[in-house]
């Protein structure tokens, strides 16, 4: 797209053939899904009477989680609108139990420290990884726009397989006395550990879940599609909880204009 001018010339085409013609830039992090991807989205209608019936949205289908007070893993504040983070058997999820908040991996980018320190649950965009002449390359706990490339990563987190004990916990166990420290790992804890320092891609299975898809819609077309195609697809592809959100005002308007009620 050169100035607009693709973007005019589909307007003009429409109008053209008749269309009454509708648009709206809607972001995919407003409806339910932590992906920040920006589209414009076109309604085209031949009946005046559907004028301002679906666009614009003022309100969105579901919002990112709202910090409203800042600080480490632990002392943060979330606003009760919004997605929650995932949540786990333990409290806390990854390191509830051991206070293991403070971890990360310093990402290269162009700011004053000339860092970013990307956290577990932050995205981070691979491209160019050694160069630090970009901006925003940490998106914090959302993702970035896809690509067919898929050139996302996220910080990994590995479980404890061997844990290793502390020198009381293992004269706990020598001596049978208490005293082992609350932050021993033991064999029968959850934990997480970040491991050198790891960043990995994120999976196809992860890219069609950011474009708001099912896991059975998902297991159907990673049955037949390499991973290749399927980062494609997902780069390629409008996020469905968008798409859902737009259907679902089309219907409730053809119900209106035929004079029948739409079913909840």
């Amino acid at each position: 797209m050169t100035d607009g001018r693709t973007f005019a010339t589909i307007l003009n085409t429409l109008d053209r053939l008749g269309y009454g013609v509708e648009w709206q830039c809607l972001n995919s992090k407003d409806f339910g899904v932590p992906q920040s991807r920006n589209r414009v989205y076109i309604v085209g209608y031949l009946d005046e009477r559907c004028r301002g019936k679906v666009f614009p949205f003022t309100e969105t289908a579901g919002s990112s989680l709202i910090q409203t007070h800042g600080g480490h893993q632990g002392e943060r504040v979330y606003s009760p609108e919004g997605l929650s983070c995932t949540l786990a058997a333990n409290p806390g999820g990854f390191g509830g139990k051991t206070g293991l908040y403070e971890v990360g991996v310093p990402i290269k980018c162009a700011t004053k420290t000339g860092y970013q320190m990307a956290q577990v649950g932050d995205s981070i965009d691979l491209s160019y990884a050694t160069v630090n002449s970009r901006r925003g390359r940490v998106g914090k706990e959302i993702a970035h726009t896809l690509t067919t490339g898929c050139q996302q990563g996220t910080v990994e987190v590995r479980p404890v397989k061997n844990p290793i004990k502390s020198d009381l916990a293992r004269n706990t166990e020598r001596t049978g006395k208490p005293g082992a420290p609350m932050h021993t790992l033991t064999t029968k804890d959850r934990h997480g550990v970040l491991y050198k320092g790891c960043i990995r891609r994120l999976t196809p299975r992860e890219c069609l879940r950011l474009q708001g898809w099912a896991d059975d819609r998902i297991d159907t077309v990673l049955a037949i599609q390499s991973d290749n195609q399927a980062y494609k697809q997902a780069g390629n592809g409008v996020t469905v909880n968008v798409v859902e959100a737009i259907g679902r005002r089309i219907a409730k308007m053809d119900a209106e204009l035929r004079g029948e009620a739409l079913a909840p």
